[in-house]
């Protein structure tokens, strides 16, 4: 990823852009209207220029506070997932209808895939290779017995792809490289098809709104920050930094 910033406010990027490209057009419009005099039959202005280009606006630096954000944001994104994987692996086996339990095989993958995506996209140094601790002992193990039939199970699936979306969307807005953010954007909207898909107990939910809600962001508590890791996620990733 290219280090950008994020639009907080003022002139926006596609701003920047479409001036640029309003100026370029406003100078050849300028350059048609000169007093060239060796003009062409049935010529109006100047011969074509092929010199003229829109302005480059240079992107704001990036600062250590923002990448260091941005780690954070990698690490929790790559524990959420890993916990997706663990619970479609745990509670797929379960579920009675065959088209949902060979579903939920594939997402598991899906999900594996998509944590190692995050991962690789993290600083080697703080990468993680374990699923998130706090959301698993705090939200899922107190209901874990309730997860006993094909629409609890899917209930609670879908619940946990609407935290995933939620949470990514919720990145898209404040991850400062543009790669980063186009990222977040497509799995938020992996999750949220999931989610639609599962909801109502495997009925399937319809969307509401344009803007997908943001009950479902996970606490700070479950934010996987370099600052808060556990011994023993810091040793085992310092470790893999060092391979």
């Amino acid at each position: 990823m290219n280090p950008t910033s994020s639009t907080a406010s003022g002139t926006t990027r596609r701003q920047i852009i479409r001036t640029g490209a309003v100026g370029a057009a406003a100078a050849a419009f300028l350059a048609a209207c000169g007093t060239k005099t060796d003009r062409k039959a049935g010529q109006s202005g100047a011969d074509p220029s092929t010199t003229i280009a829109a302005p480059e606006a240079p992107l704001p630096d990036v600062s250590e506070a923002d990448l260091a954000a941005d780690t954070d944001q990698l690490r929790t994104a790559t524990s959420l997932e890993l916990l997706a994987a663990v619970q479609y692996k745990e509670y797929g086996p379960k579920l009675k209808d065959p088209e949902w339990k060979a579903a939920a095989a594939r997402f598991a993958a899906d999900h594996e895939a998509t944590a190692a995506e995050f991962r690789k996209e993290t600083p080697s140094e703080h990468r993680v290779s374990v699923p998130n601790a706090y959301l698993q002992q705090n939200t899922i193990d107190p209901i874990a017995d309730q997860l006993t039939n094909d629409p609890a199970i899917l209930d609670f699936l879908a619940a946990l792809e609407s935290t995933l979306a939620a949470t990514y969307i919720t990145a898209v807005s404040s991850f400062s490289q543009v790669e980063g953010r186009a990222q977040f954007a497509g799995y938020a909207e992996a999750a949220a098809r999931r989610n639609a898909v599962m909801g109502e107990a495997g009925a399937g939910t319809f969307p509401t709104s344009a803007l997908y809600g943001l009950r479902d962001l996970i606490p700070n508590e479950a934010i996987v920050t370099v600052i808060s890791a556990d011994p023993g996620v810091a040793e085992e990733t310092k470790d893999e930094g060092e391979s």
